[in-house]
C-alpha cells in the first residue's frame, strides 16, 4: 500500500528456507486430478542494505528492520494423456511400469486448472511500519511428459503458465517441474528434483511482487 519498492535482498529474506508442500493425484484412465499446496513462512531481523520507502515508511541504509513474509501457493488441475509409447492399454491394477509388455515408457499429457496466490508482508523499521496482502486466482495450462526408464526409476516433467488479466490487479506465473523417483517397492517411492516459479503479483491499492520462489526438494511417493 502506497508508494515505494524494495528488493527481496534489501530486506535480506531471501536466503534458503525449507517449506512444506503436498500433492495428491487421482488417476482414471487417460485422465489424472491434481490437488497442489505448498507454503512458506519468514520472519527476519536485520539491517537496510540500502535506503527504501514502502508504503508510509522511509528506511536509511543500515536501519534496523523487521519482515515478515507469509506466502502459499495451490492448484487443482485435471491432466489429459494424449499419446504414449508403446501405444497399449494399460492395466486396470498398477503393475510397476505403466505397460507390462515393455520397460521403457513414455507418456505425454496436457494439463488445466487453477491457480492460488496468497501473500502478507509486513516491514518495520523505527516504530513505522507497511504491510499488504492479496489473493491472486489465475487459469492455469500446461503439460506433463512421464518417462519409466525401468520398473524402479522414472522421470517426471512439468512446465505451465497462469495469467489473470487486470488494469490495477492481475497475476502472471510460469512454473516448471523436474522430479526423479525410485520406487523400491511396489507402493512406495523417494523422489528428488527441483521446482522453481517466477510470477507476478499486481494490487495497486495494497501489494506489488514482482520475484520467484524454488528451489530442491524432497518427497517420499505413496501409490494406491
Amino acid at each position: 500500500g502506497g508508494a515505494g519498492d524494495v528488493s527481496v535482498e534489501t530486506l535480506d529474506v531471501d536466503d534458503a528456507n525449507p517449506s512444506a508442500a503436498g500433492e495428491i493425484h487421482f488417476r482414471r484412465d487417460r485422465l489424472t486430478f491434481t490437488v497442489f499446496g505448498a507454503g512458506v513462512g519468514i520472519d527476519e531481523s536485520s539491517t537496510a542494505r540500502s535506503a527504501f520507502s514502502a508504503g508510509n515508511i522511509a528506511v536509511a541504509q543500515g536501519a534496523p528492520i523487521d519482515t515478515e513474509l507469509d506466502y502459499v501457493n495451490a492448484h487443482a488441475a485435471v491432466g489429459y494423456r494424449v499419446w504414449n509409447w508403446p501405444p497399449a492399454a494399460q492395466s486396470d491394477r498398477w503393475q510397476g511400469p505403466a505397460y507390462a509388455d515393455s520397460v521403457v515408457t513414455i507418456g505425454f499429457g496436457v494439463v488445466a486448472g487453477a491457480r492460488l496466490h496468497w501473500m502478507d508482508i509486513e516491514i518495520r523499521s523505527g516504530g513505522a511500519s507497511a504491510s499488504g496482502d492479496g489473493v491472486f486466482v489465475q487459469p492455469i495450462i500446461g503439460a506433463r511428459i512421464e518417462l519409466e526408464l525401468t520398473r524402479a526409476f522414472s522421470i517426471d516433467l512439468g512446465p505451465d503458465a497462469g495469467w489473470w488479466p487486470g488494469d490495477s490487479s492481475g497475476s502472471t506465473s510460469v512454473s516448471v517441474m523436474v522430479g526423479f523417483q525410485w520406487r523400491p517397492w511396489e507402493n512406495v517411492g523417494f523422489q528428488i528434483g527441483f521446482r522453481q516459479m517466477f510470477f507476478d503479483l499486481r494490487d495497486e491499492d495494497e501489494l506489488e511482487y514482482d520475484g520467484s520462489i524454488g528451489g530442491l526438494m524432497a518427497a517420499v511417493v505413496l501409490r494406491f
